[in-house]
């Protein structure tokens, strides 16, 4: 047909031109199913995650990010720097009267919305409404996911980025590559990667797997690229705000010379003492 595919195609071979997926168009779910998986997984994980939050802080991490939102000291390596500042604005909240449950309650809100935005892409992907509200229930309900879900814990709030990066890479395939769509590329790829650089390596293998479906001569739109690096600084705010933070010498939940100077941040951003521990 004289139609050129990627280089790429030798993994994934790319959707034809001409051809549009089926289930972009002509079988798109229908919006009342998809209303209904919104608001049924939004009121089941509130009717699960609020009874069972728990009341204070409890065991691994819980206390330290407990501390950190209180205070924005710097908990263990990489610092969770977008957590942290999210859990202090928590703890300005009002809801209970245990400061530390306040920051619970914002795991559990991330939670919440990892297991409605699985359902969703599920519904961009096809799937039925009851199977897309089932597995996002099954994510909900999972009992280690469940257990994280109401204490103060960073996992819920990086499924949930996982979860956003997902459905963007959706949009990214069946829009053009604007300057909105780079601005919030850049944004999310660098929150994603504040909260846990390796992060960074899912990015890149979504990234190739879009190039290796779409091409990339269409991300090359010099709007979406200038959209993308004025995102990728919004998003690098936390990372700033976590390199400003360690540069503290009253910190008290780690040791006050770690992190010191742009190479001490490298080292505490990029858990070089943990890699140590490997051998």
């Amino acid at each position: 047909t004289g139609i050129r595919e990627p280089r790429f195609a030798i993994f994934w071979r790319p959707q034809k031109r001409h051809t549009v997926p089926k289930t972009l168009v002509g079988n798109t779910p229908g919006e009342r199913g998809t209303f209904f998986v919104f608001l049924g997984l939004i009121l089941a994980g509130l009717a699960l995650y609020l009874p069972t939050l728990q009341p204070t802080f409890t065991w691994y991490n819980s206390a330290e990010f407990s501390i950190a939102g209180l205070t924005l000291d710097v908990p263990h390596q990489p610092g969770y720097p977008l957590f942290t500042r999210l859990a202090n604005l928590f703890v300005q909240i009002p809801f209970f009267a245990d400061l530390p449950k306040r920051i619970n309650l914002l795991s559990a809100l991330a939670g919440i919305l990892s297991g409605t935005m699985l359902g969703l892409w599920l519904r961009q992907q096809g799937v039925g409404a009851l199977t897309a509200f089932a597995a996002g229930l099954w994510m909900l309900i999972f009992p280690t996911f469940w257990e994280m879900a109401t204490q103060a814990e960073a996992y819920t709030l990086e499924t949930l980025l996982l979860m956003i990066v997902l459905l963007y890479v959706d949009r990214l395939r069946r829009t053009d590559f604007t300057f909105f769509n780079g601005f919030f590329a850049g944004a999310l790829s660098l929150l994603a990667i504040g909260h846990r650089p390796t992060m960074g390596l899912f990015l890149v293998g979504f990234l190739f797997i879009l190039i290796a479906r779409e091409g990339y001569h269409r991300f090359l739109s010099s709007r979406g690229l200038l959209g993308f690096c004025l995102g990728a600084v919004v998003g690098a705010v936390p990372i700033m705000d976590l390199f400003l933070r360690l540069q503290s010498p009253h910190r008290q939940l780690i040791d006050p010379l770690i992190g010191q100077g742009f190479d001490g941040f490298w080292k505490f951003f990029t858990a070089a003492d943990f890699r140590k521990a490997l051998g």
